[in-house]
């Protein structure tokens, strides 16, 4: 050991060769060689950043190899992504078990010419369509944009199967829930609402998607609203041409990832 004069130094030199075996300490007495080591300070605090990594990370482990089916039309299913629907982004990104029978043109009531929502379930239930973990459907666009569609007016009835699905929008939606909600009674169920888009008239895209939520309301199920949370308006040149194909109905991947994932993961932590 060696003690400099108190207004003194040391300089200190070694071989790198010899850097598993030398050791510079400050203080009075000589203590045991230590390893070289980096100790960072008791009760670290993380940044903003590095906490909404860590937060990813723990997601993506909660939902990896859950189980999700969804039903729905071309939103759904990707027709402006090449065909990479909701669940195949959610399966890319955080492990999910996907299977999806949504499909392009459907519509909650039924419409001449149109895949019916309502039918794609309860194909499924006939096929013998085994209980996922979660259920994520959609279904709104078409309806708005039909001539042939009614609204309709949400009651206090539960009865989906006397109602029917032919008459509204309201009781192909009811139908739909209520399908999923008596045959698979312990399956949560998530319905995402989409982005506003120009194709779409503006006074029924807002009477039919707040009808869509108070139905969501009305059979206790969760939203994720891409409409009034996400962020995303087609109706907006800029976000258009980022981020939906032209006619601005169907997010492109980037739209996906960007605007509806986020809050369909968030709304799947949740349920």
């Amino acid at each position: 050991s060696y003690t400099a004069a108190a207004d003194g130094y040391i300089r200190f030199t070694y071989y790198i060769a010899d850097e598993d075996s030398v050791m510079c300490e400050y203080g009075s007495t000589v203590s045991a060689f230590t390893p070289y080591t980096k100790k960072l300070a008791d009760n670290i605090e993380l940044s903003t950043y590095q906490k909404s990594q860590v937060e990813d990370l723990i997601g993506e482990g909660i939902i990896s190899g859950l189980k999700i089916t969804t039903f729905g039309d071309s939103i759904m299913a990707g027709d402006g992504n090449s065909g990479i629907g909701i669940v195949d982004i959610l399966t890319s990104l955080y492990g999910v078990v996907g299977v999806d029978h949504s499909i392009g043109g459907a519509s909650m009531q039924k419409i001449s010419g149109l895949s019916c929502i309502p039918e794609q379930i309860d194909t499924a239930i006939l096929d013998g369509m085994i209980a996922p973990d979660l259920f994520i459907i959609d279904g709104v666009s078409n309806d708005i944009a039909s001539v042939s569609s009614t609204l309709g007016t949400v009651s206090e009835s539960f009865d989906y199967e006397s109602a029917g699905y032919e008459n509204s929008f309201v009781n192909g939606m009811e139908y739909a829930i209520g399908l999923l909600k008596t045959n698979y009674p312990g399956v949560p169920i998530i319905y995402v609402i989409p982005h506003s888009t120009p194709a779409r008239s503006y006074s029924r895209e807002l009477s039919y998607e707040d009808t869509a939520r108070s139905i969501c309301k009305k059979w206790s199920i969760m939203i994720a609203d891409i409409y009034k949370d996400g962020n995303l308006n087609a109706r907006i040149n800029t976000q258009k041409s980022l981020y939906c194909d032209a006619g601005g109905t169907h997010p492109n991947d980037n739209g996906y990832k960007k605007f509806y994932i986020p809050i369909i993961h968030d709304e799947i932590l949740t349920s």
